[in-house]
């Protein structure tokens, strides 16, 4: 599962992930889940912790 904020500030918590895709560009992610595609961009100057489990 992934958990992130929408552009509107909501949580929002995904199905099984499948997948993670990456680009050239280090900021942008690609999530499939079990019935979704996320677009993701990571905005922080600090890299977020993964947490496998």
């Amino acid at each position: 599962m992934v958990l992130f904020r929408d552009p509107n500030g909501r949580r929002m918590v995904t199905t099984s992930v499948r997948r993670v895709l990456t680009t050239s560009d280090d900021a942008v992610l690609y999530v499939e889940t079990e019935n979704s595609v996320y677009r993701l961009r990571i905005r922080s100057q600090k890299p977020a912790a993964a947490i496998a489990g």
